[in-house]
């Protein structure tokens, strides 16, 4: 578990969308926060998940409106097809939860 829960998880997701939802990258995101426990708000603990993922410079480009604007539209979409918590994973159209 995450050191604190609930926890603003932002930069993780704003990193999942820079690494186009990558598998590899979202299972160590997964295993960072919560098989470490590691907290993903701290800059030093954010900065050697960016390292590890192999995405040095994340915590600059997670800043662009693109990544932001992409998030949002992940939400969205995620409301309209009736998501309601995380982690959530669409398979063949159907909604897996927990």
């Amino acid at each position: 578990m995450p050191p604190a829960h609930p926890f603003d998880p932002n930069k993780a997701l704003w990193l999942a969308v820079l690494a186009e939802g990558d598998i590899h990258v979202v299972r160590e995101i997964f295993r960072y926060i919560w098989r470490e426990g590691r907290d993903c708000s701290s800059p030093e603990c954010f900065a050697a998940l960016c390292e590890r993922i192999g995405l040095p410079d994340a915590l600059q480009r997670i800043e662009d409106e693109d990544i932001r604007t992409r998030l949002r539209d992940n939400n969205e979409r995620a409301v309209s097809i009736g998501v309601f918590g995380v982690p959530t994973f669409v398979v063949n159209e159907q909604i897996f939860w927990g």
